[in-house]
């Protein structure tokens, strides 16, 4: 990957649950899903097409290592704690 944020776009990959960059496939099945007929019943929803990095950021191994109280302050308000 050859992106100013590189290093830190392949280590947020390989340690996510997925362990890889999500493919244009990948999304597009969402969108099809959506926008298709199987999708007519669902509104109001946010899709998380990340192979996992959210939940691993605010959960997993993704999560900042930090002493810092703000971090667990703004869990907290979030209810993410």
């Amino acid at each position: 990957m050859q992106w100013p944020r590189g290093d830190f776009c392949k280590n947020m990959f390989a340690r996510c649950p997925a362990g890889r960059p999500g493919t244009v496939d990948e999304v597009a099945h969402v969108a099809e899903l959506l926008l298709g007929p199987q999708g007519s019943f669902i509104t109001g929803a946010d899709f998380l097409v990340d192979g996992g990095a959210a939940a691993s950021f605010f959960y997993g191994s993704l999560r900042p290592e930090s002493d810092d109280n703000r971090w667990n302050q703004l869990c907290r308000k979030s209810h993410l704690a």
